[in-house]
C-alpha cells in the first residue's frame, strides 16, 4: 500500500501508515517511558472511558533454577505503570484501574504480597485509582466467535468492561511462547482455574492458536513493554537480570511484540501466535512495515537465551 499523500501550505505532505513503534533508551524508567509514548500519535480517550492498566507481576513464589529472583525486578515497574498513567490522563482519561492476576492456578495465592511489596499499593494511593487482583475478581463466561481454538473462556469481569487496555509486561523468554511481551501479558485476565486452558499439556500449536484468540478478544489499544531488564534463560540461572532500560511502546499490538522480539534477537517469523496474528490482520509483524522511531533496533539489540 502506498503512504496517503496530503496537501498542505502548498506542500505536498506524505502521511506514512505503517504502525509507529517507539523505543528510548535511558536510566530513569519515568522520563523515558513518557518519552517514548510521546512519540507516538495521541491516544483517542474519551473521558467517560473506563481504562484499564494491565501490568505484569511475577508469582512472588518464583525460582528461576537455584536461585530466587527479586520479586520486584521481573514485574512491571512503578515508574513505568506512572508514566503511563499521566500520558493517559494528558490524553482525557479519567477512570483508570491498575490490575494483575499473576497467580498460577496450582498455587492459588493471592496478589496481596506482591502488590504491597512491588510498591503498586503506594502508588495507587498516590494516583488515586484502584488496584485489582484480577484473580480473585467477578469472573465472565465468554465465547469467542471464529475462535481457531479457544472457544471459549472466562475472564475478569474488570477487563470486559473496560473501553481501552493497556498491556505492561516485563520483558522474558519463555518456554512455550519463546518470548512473553505484550500480548502474552493478557493471560493474566483469565480466571484463575482457567489459565492453564492456553497451554494444555504443554502443546506449542495449541497454545499459539489459543494465544491469538485471546488477543482477538482483549486486543490492547496502547502496548507498552517495561524493557529496564531482559529476564532469559542465562539470567535465571544466575539469578539476575540484563539490563536494557528500555522502554518499547506502540497502538499496534502485534507491531510493539516483533519489535520487542527483534530487540531480544527474536525473529518475529519464529513466533508462531506472532506469525498467525500478522496473517490475520491483528496487527503488524513484517518489521519493515512498521516505523520505529527513536533508537534504532541494532543499536540496542541484547541475544536473549531462549528456554526451548
Amino acid at each position: 500500500m502506498l503512504p496517503e499523500k496530503k496537501w498542505s501550505g502548498g506542500k505536498m505532505l506524505i502521511k506514512d501508515n505503517k504502525p509507529r513503534v517507539s523505543i528510548v533508551k535511558g536510566l530513569d524508567p519515568y522520563k523515558r517511558t513518557l518519552s517514548a509514548l510521546r512519540l507516538l500519535d495521541e491516544a483517542k480517550i474519551f473521558p467517560d472511558s473506563k481504562v484499564l492498566i494491565k501490568i505484569n507481576m511475577a508469582p512472588f513464589y518464583q525460582f528461576y533454577g537455584t536461585h530466587k529472583v527479586d520479586l520486584c525486578s521481573v514485574s512491571t515497574n512503578t515508574g513505568v505503570v506512572k508514566a503511563v498513567f499521566d500520558f493517559l490522563k494528558e490524553c482525557g482519561a479519567k477512570d483508570i484501574t491498575i490490575a494483575e492476576g499473576p497467580c498460577a492456578p496450582d498455587i492459588g495465592e493471592d496478589a496481596t504480597f506482591g502488590f504491597k511489596a512491588c510498591g503498586y499499593v503506594e502508588l495507587c494511593k498516590q494516583l488515586g485509582c484502584k488496584l485489582i487482583d484480577l484473580d480473585i475478581d467477578e469472573i465472565v463466561d465468554v465465547k469467542i466467535p471464529n475462535a481457531l481454538s479457544l472457544k471459549n473462556t472466562k475472564i475478569a469481569r474488570t477487563v470486559l468492561e473496560s473501553d481501552f487496555i493497556v498491556s505492561i509486561p516485563v520483558m522474558r523468554t519463555h518456554s512455550l511462547s519463546i518470548v512473553s511481551l505484550c500480548m502474552k501479558n493478557l493471560m493474566g485476565c483469565i480466571a484463575l482455574n482457567y489459565k492453564r486452558e492456553l497451554h494444555p499439556d504443554n502443546d506449542r500449536s495449541v497454545f499459539h492458536e489459543r494465544l491469538f484468540d485471546l488477543v482477538k478478544l482483549l486486543k490492547p489499544d496502547l502496548s507498552v513493554i517495561d524493557a529496564s531488564g531482559c529476564s532469559d534463560k542465562l539470567t535465571h540461572e544466575k539469578g539476575l537480570l540484563h539490563q536494557l532500560n528500555l522502554t518499547i511502546a506502540g497502538k499496534d499490538v502485534v507491531a510493539v511484540d516483533s519489535v520487542g522480539a527483534a530487540v531480544m534477537g527474536v525473529p518475529w517469523e519464529w513466533l508462531a501466535w506472532l506469525v498467525i496474528a500478522h496473517r490475520k490482520g491483528l496487527g503488524v509483524g513484517n518489521l519493515n512495515q512498521i516505523k520505529v522511531v527513536g533508537e534504532s533496533i541494532n543499536a540496542v539489540r541484547y541475544r536473549a537465551e531462549l528456554e526451548r
